[in-house]
């Protein structure tokens, strides 16, 4: 799937390009897509099929995937790529340490019985974490109407 986010009128677009063709558009806010941005780094460097870009490949719109009825059917890999996303979050803001990662995020999902990651190496967070701040620096750098496109594949 090809992801391209696009300063526009002072905001940031999404698109997504399924590789059966079909794409799915939507406006995001003003800041940084951070978030966004986040999931891609997190889903694609562990391998997460059924994390928000996955579902987007399966077909679900970006709306779909903002709505509580929708999110409380997802699969319980969807809430380890968001803890995962709001973790790499904390760590590029310093609310956490590349050591102090692991943790944070699977004692949220064992909060919640969900399954913990266990590939959590301080080489793949340091990875993940470079990938991210060089996402956001590449973002920022864009003028006015420019766009970023990158490449999502879980397979």
């Amino acid at each position: 799937m090809r992801i391209t986010f696009t300063k526009k009128n002072s905001r940031t677009q999404l698109a997504c390009q399924r590789a059966d063709g079909s794409a799915v558009i939507a406006s995001l806010g003003p800041q940084t897509p951070y978030h966004d941005l986040g999931h891609f780094v997190v889903e694609r460097k562990l391998r997460i099929k059924k994390g928000f870009f996955g579902y987007v490949e399966e077909g679900y719109s970006i709306e779909d995937l903002s709505k509580k009825e929708v999110i409380l059917t997802l699969d319980a890999e969807a809430w380890q790529s968001e803890i995962l996303t709001r973790a790499l979050g904390s760590l590029a803001t310093g609310a956490c340490t590349i050591e102090q990662f692991p943790d944070l995020v699977n004692s949220e999902l064992k909060q919640f019985n969900w399954p913990t990651v266990n590939s959590l190496t301080s080489e793949c967070i340091e990875e993940m974490y470079h990938e991210f701040k060089q996402l956001i620096l590449k973002f920022n750098q864009l003028d006015e109407g420019e766009s970023m496109a990158l490449d999502f594949s879980v397979k």
